[in-house]
């Protein structure tokens, strides 16, 4: 008997388990009708979906930088999420395979889940947060973010408030 193999109850039969799937390999999800396996390999950082009969790989989702570390399908099977080790978050189209939106939550990201719909994902974010997600944002969501981040004023504290606030340096008093 194979070391990756698993027992079927219904028939008694020993079955394969696909076999480039239990290296390195940390988040997984599986399709609906039970006939796609996604999994995230922290070894190559490639997400990938298999069909679980014949253990051929149907498609790759991408490559990115630092380790996976969860994989959550919307019940429609039609949206695919996953996490990276330091904040990162994948909103993958199933069907296409392409990136619709990353971001990044600012801290370690340990766990991520979805609602049915794939409208909603809630993560781990900073100093133990949980932060909430709409990702029905349209992914043009991504440059707005950045064109604010790149074009944002402050204004200038007045010295009332950076004395109220310790915000250094204070104003210097006469």
């Amino acid at each position: 008997m194979n070391e990756f193999t698993y027992l079927d109850f219904e028939t008694g039969e020993f079955t394969p388990i696909i076999p480039e799937v239990h290296a390195c390999c940390v988040g997984f999800d599986i399709s609906s009708d039970g006939k796609t396996c996604f999994s995230a390999n922290n070894e190559d950082t490639v997400l990938r979906s298999w069909d679980i009969e014949t253990g051929r790989i149907i498609q790759e989702f991408g490559i990115h930088g630092g380790s996976r570390t969860r994989v959550e399908l919307s019940a429609d099977d039609q949206i695919l999420m996953s996490s990276a080790a330091f904040g990162e978050l994948f909103l993958w189209d199933v069907v296409t395979a392409e990136l619709i939106r990353t971001w990044d939550v600012g801290g370690v990201n340990l766990d991520i889940d979805m609602t049915d719909d794939g409208s909603m994902a809630i993560t781990q974010g900073p100093n133990n947060s949980i932060v909430l997600h709409d990702l029905t944002l349209p992914k043009e969501i991504n440059d707005v973010q950045a064109w604010i981040e790149q074009n944002k004023v402050v204004r200038e504290l007045t010295c009332e408030e950076r004395l109220t606030y310790s915000i250094e340096p204070l104003c210097e008093t006469e």
